[in-house]
């Protein structure tokens, strides 16, 4: 299993700690006036933008892939809720292809399945993964794309 969870606890944390200066910001702006030259209550934009942005360039940075088993259970979700997130079971037999872009800050798993009869393509973001982890999932990814291409054309439909 590859997954990058053990950064969840430093990005909570700096989440954290963004949200307390938001609250700081906002404090020193409406209730020590005499401060205000200080904090001017800007970074209670500046900060939601900067973090909306790094989510919406980067993608949902917990990530995690399974492939220990005929199913292949890639799940990528945001810091602090799990629910909002992509999770995807896939059979082995079923996957089509798969690939690695690491081109720029933004890196991604892509995909490529058969589900329902239908060819789908799905992306996951790995930007957050460290660079042991992405090579060990480089190497993952090029002996399922072997094992696929060696296997006959008869994907199980799910």
């Amino acid at each position: 299993m590859i997954t990058n969870t053990n950064i969840r606890k430093y990005l909570g944390l700096t989440l954290g700690v963004l949200g307390l200066l938001i609250l700081a910001d906002l404090a020193f702006l409406f209730i020590l006036d005499h401060w205000g030259d200080l904090f001017s209550g800007y970074s209670s934009l500046v900060v939601p933008v900067i973090i909306g942005g790094a989510y919406f360039y980067l993608g949902l940075p917990m990530f995690s892939f399974d492939a220990k088993s005929d199913v292949l259970h890639i799940k990528s979700h945001m810091v602090m809720n799990r629910i909002l997130g992509k999770n995807l079971y896939i059979l082995r037999k079923n996957v089509i292809a798969l690939e690695l872009d690491k081109t720029g800050i933004r890196k991604k798993l892509i995909i490529h399945y058969i589900k329902g009869g239908k060819e789908c393509k799905e992306k996951f973001s790995v930007s957050l993964l460290g660079r042991k982890k992405l090579e060990k999932l480089a190497q993952l990814v090029r002996d399922i794309d072997a094992e696929v291409k060696n296997f006959p054309n008869t994907p199980l439909f799910i």
